[in-house]
């Protein structure tokens, strides 16, 4: 939560870990147009596997709106099992993070995160922010032994994975791109060796899916075609999400050097921290 004197800086390595809790393995079957949901084999509730959830069990669906394919059944995808190929089950993202001292009690930091491949995955992230120390504008706060701040960030996080090979087509790929903000209120408190922060605010998010490309169709699992056709860009989604976050971290500084650990609550999903870095105030 303090800020650096004038030119001061601070250089931070962090790796960011994302849980994969068992509510992130599946959803509930949505209202469907057209569509009747048929159940999925092993499964004994009205849930779909995500990405995260169990190979191997293929939801089916039956056609019923009019037409050429009325009562025909395809089969959906199963799940992905992602966590089986990463370690506890987590998503793991080393961080590389610098803070400098501009003025009047002003930090920028910037963030960011090489390209990383999990399979055939390609993760990127950068930020970028700015934090300012309030407690100097409050009067009777300025002499007391605490840090507090206001921070204000930006972050671009783009998700990238190949999708050649299983169908002919040129370009195939997904591609998932989040950009977020947050304005977060800092306090900490910070004593010879060891340094308590806390934090509290708000994060918001677009976040925009899409499959490019182009897929020349002849076959498909279930359901018998007409004729081969092709699809271009086939699919584009975009939403938005923002609520309530909350931190509490401590960090242990010898000389230079530091290790930090935290915890945050960020719209419903908690997220670890744990990093080493170096300063000069």
């Amino acid at each position: 939560a303090a800020t650096h004197k004038k030119w001061g800086f601070d250089f931070n390595v962090t790796v960011n870990t994302i849980s994969i809790t068992s509510e992130s393995k599946s959803f509930v079957v949505p209202t469907l147009n057209g569509l009747t949901y048929q159940g999925t084999p092993g499964s004994t509730n009205n849930q779909l596997p995500t990405a995260y959830g169990a190979a191997g069990q293929f939801p089916a669906f039956t056609v019923t709106k009019p037409g050429p394919d009325v009562n025909r059944t395809f089969l959906g995808p199963d799940g992905g099992e992602i966590s089986k190929d990463l370690p506890v089950g987590a998503v793991a993202v080393p961080t590389f993070q610098v803070g400098l001292g501009l003025f009047a009690n002003t930090d920028i930091r910037v963030r960011y995160s090489p390209e990383l491949s999990v399979n055939n995955v390609k993760l990127s992230n950068w930020g970028v922010a700015l934090m300012h120390d309030v407690k100097q504008h409050i009067p009777g706060l300025k002499e007391l032994p605490f840090s507090l701040s206001l921070l204000v960030g930006y972050t671009k996080l783009a998700a990238v994975t190949e999708l050649q090979g299983f169908y002919a087509g040129t370009g195939q790929e997904g591609r998932a791109e989040s950009s977020s903000y947050t304005a977060q209120l800092l306090v900490g408190k910070t004593l010879p060796v060891i340094s308590f922060y806390a934090a509290v605010g708000y994060d918001g998010s677009t976040t925009t899916n899409k499959i490019n490309g182009t897929y020349n169709v002849s076959t498909a699992s279930g359901l018998p075609l007409l004729a081969p056709f092709t699809l271009t860009n086939p699919f584009s989604k975009e939403f938005s999400s923002g609520g309530f976050r909350a931190t509490g971290g401590l960090r242990f500084k010898f000389g230079p050097v530091m290790l930090n650990s935290d915890y945050s609550f960020v719209n419903a999903k908690g997220l670890f921290t744990a990093g080493f870095g170096f300063t000069f105030r």
